[in-house]
């Protein structure tokens, strides 16, 4: 079983290096590609890149102007080889071993398309600032409460056809509309209860700036407005129930739970 990884990448040199150690070193005798797609970085990330791939043949990259992140994610996973594919940002990174937990559970279920896990909130310095428990999801919870911690999320390369490409024009939640697709194309999923990956907070990241807040409530709209039957109840309502069921969730949930939402 192989992997491809595609990092979309902009002028984030002083964090991917972890990002890139945390595929390739991390992973150890796992059959893998790295596919970063940079969008024409001015800062040390192409140099990074270029001395990266002299020592990991794996390592496949280019550095050109995009459409942003979604446009990256696309033409990373039009490269893609691999049976299992994700993304992970160029400020976010792996834990060790993750693949091969992840991969264990692919080949003991093949009917499942789609792994999910936990996470934790790191700083700028890769301190924990917290830990992120993943549940079980459905189209509703996806889109108003929480659904899959995007850094821990893999999937089959060969469901890819069944949905449309990330959209270029959402700048800011394209993981959530991509992931919404899948849930509407009712594919398997799996939560494990094991941390996957780190989401890394700074003053530069689009969650810890909070520069693209207009934007992200305008994708946030055209989100819900495609998916959601649900907008005729108030959203605070529906994020408390949400909050709620969680918890329940959160009580009960055990170590693997296959579900299709």
């Amino acid at each position: 079983m192989k992997f491809s990884i595609i990092t979309p990448s902009y002028n984030q040199g002083q964090y991917i290096k972890d990002t890139l150690e945390s595929v390739i070193s991390f992973q150890s005798n796992i059959s893998l590609e790295h596919i970063v797609v940079d969008g024409g970085s001015t800062d040390e990330t192409v140099a990074i890149l270029s001395s990266y791939s002299a020592i990991y043949p794996n390592l496949i990259w280019s550095s050109s102007p995009d459409h942003g992140q979604s446009d990256a994610i696309n033409k990373g996973l039009k490269l893609a080889t691999g049976d299992i594919v994700a993304y992970i940002n160029s400020d976010d990174y792996y834990l060790p071993d993750s693949f091969r937990i992840v991969m264990s559970i692919f080949e003991e279920y093949p009917e499942v398309d789609f792994i999910y896990g936990d996470m934790f909130l790191v700083n700028s310095e890769k301190l924990i600032m917290r830990s992120v428990k993943s549940t079980r999801t459905s189209m509703w919870q996806h889109l108003y409460v929480f659904g899959f911690p995007q850094q821990t999320c893999f999937w089959r390369r060969k469901i890819i056809n069944k949905i449309p490409e990330f959209n270029i024009n959402n700048k800011t939640c394209m993981d959530r509309e991509y992931f919404a697709h899948m849930i509407k194309h009712k594919i398997t999923f799996c939560r494990i209860s094991q941390p996957i990956a780190c989401f890394r907070i700074h003053e530069n990241s689009i969650t810890g700036s909070g520069r693209l807040s207009k934007q992200y409530q305008q994708d946030q709209k055209l989100i819900l407005k495609e998916f959601s039957s649900t907008l005729y109840l108030h959203k605070s309502l529906l994020h408390l129930i949400g909050k709620i069921i969680k918890q329940i969730d959160l009580a009960r949930r055990s170590e693997i739970e296959i579900f299709s939402p």
